[in-house]
């Protein structure tokens, strides 16, 4: 199978569009690329929002699909950007204004979303349509993954919940590691505060007193800072 360069497709789309309107046979003869290859470059480009019409004919001949879409793409211009695309594309800004007002007429105005959909395309072609934002980018978070235990000793779940003092205002921390499979507390300790250094401690001290290695256990927990300790056994 053939393949061609972007730039000569550009180059034989570019033909086809207004101001040249040149004819698909006529393309396909002098380049020697098929009138189906060529059919198909055009239907892209119109899939794009570009102006493609059918066959080299004045302005006023094209068909309603072609000219819906010229008025769709010049709906939020101002007047001097619409006389430069008439310029550019062989067009009349009368002939704009009739188009718009044929199509009012049929209850075809073009609606907030055809105006979106052209907004997005107009953005991408300038290479704006990403993120822009001092702030990091949103992200889809990734879904949870499910824990499952046959026996003892598979998975485990930590947490840190908070203890009350005798002094108001005031907590202790309380660690506990827990057998999700039979519900054993395998390991607690209080401190007085939250700290990675504790965690790992205490997860470290109950695998080793039930001779677990770090390779066959799962240890579930939430997010959090003091709750990712790096664990050495």
């Amino acid at each position: 199978m053939a393949t061609y360069s972007l730039e000569l497709k550009e180059k034989l789309v570019r033909k086809m569009m207004p101001p040249h309107s040149e004819r698909i046979a006529e393309l396909s003869a002098q380049y020697g690329i098929s009138r189906a290859t060529l059919y198909n470059w055009r239907n892209q480009y119109r899939a794009k929002g570009h102006i493609v019409p059918n066959r080299k004919t004045s302005a006023d001949k094209w068909d309603a699909k072609t000219k819906l879409a010229v008025v769709i793409k010049t709906a939020a211009m101002n007047h001097a950007e619409r006389a430069e695309y008439c310029r550019a594309n062989g067009l009349y800004v009368e002939q704009l204004d009739e188009w718009r007002e044929a199509f009012e007429a049929m209850g075809q105005e073009p609606d907030i979303k055809s105006k979106r959909a052209l907004s997005n395309r107009v953005l991408r072609d300038h290479n704006l349509q990403h993120y822009r934002g001092r702030s990091k980018p949103p992200q889809k978070p990734s879904l949870p993954v499910s824990l499952h235990a046959s026996c003892p000793n598979q998975v485990r779940s930590w947490d840190i919940t908070f203890l009350p003092s005798s002094i108001r205002g005031r907590f202790y921390r309380l660690y506990m590691v827990m057998d999700i499979y039979s519900r054993y507390i395998v390991g607690w300790e209080v401190h007085l505060r939250e700290s990675a250094q504790h965690a790992s401690e205490l997860i470290e001290k109950a695998s080793i007193r039930q001779g677990i290695h770090s390779e066959q256990l799962v240890l579930h927990a939430d997010n959090g800072s003091p709750i990712f300790p790096k664990i050495n056994y």
